[in-house]
């Protein structure tokens, strides 16, 4: 497939299967994780792999770039997905590729927020079947993103 086959953000949508209920279900976990963004993404760039000279992005003030990242997940588990959600996506993929973050590292930093989103839900969900429901809903939403992102960093390699 293309990567604009796509024509639509609500074709990724319907394709993911993502359901008014998980933007429900996102919302009350970012509810729940919202607090401890902070230390999440402080846990996330004082990691070894982010720490080394190579993730030393150059310019970049990364306290701005946490809180940027931290109102980007916000509007990613409460807001709209629409074209405009997508635009943004786009010119966030495009900015880490002019910055020397590789397709590799991007898909592996999703991974590593699925895993601090549900090591946080794991700690503050005492219910197993809600607390599943809520990283279903989550998982949806962050591959949804993964993919615009991917098709996006797809369409600068190819040109």
């Amino acid at each position: 497939m293309q990567a604009e086959y796509w024509a639509k953000v609500h074709d990724l949508v319907d394709f993911i299967e993502v359901s008014r209920q998980d933007m429900v279900n996102t919302a009350e976990a970012w509810g729940i994780l919202a607090p401890h963004m902070r230390m999440v993404l402080d846990d996330f760039y004082s990691n070894r792999i982010m720490s080394e000279e190579r993730w030393k992005l150059k310019g970049i003030d990364i306290g701005q770039l946490k809180g940027k990242q931290l109102s980007y997940w916000g509007k990613l588990f409460t807001g709209v997905i629409d074209d405009v959600y997508r635009t943004q996506v786009r010119s966030i993929a495009v900015e880490h590729h002019r910055h020397g973050v590789t397709m590799t590292d991007y898909i592996a930093s999703y991974g590593w927020f699925l895993n601090a989103f549900e090591q946080v839900l794991v700690a503050e969900v005492g219910c197993a079947a809600r607390r599943a429901e809520m990283m279903a809903a989550l998982r949806r939403l962050v591959f949804l993103d993964m993919t615009i992102a991917a098709s996006s960093y797809y369409i600068v390699y190819v040109d």
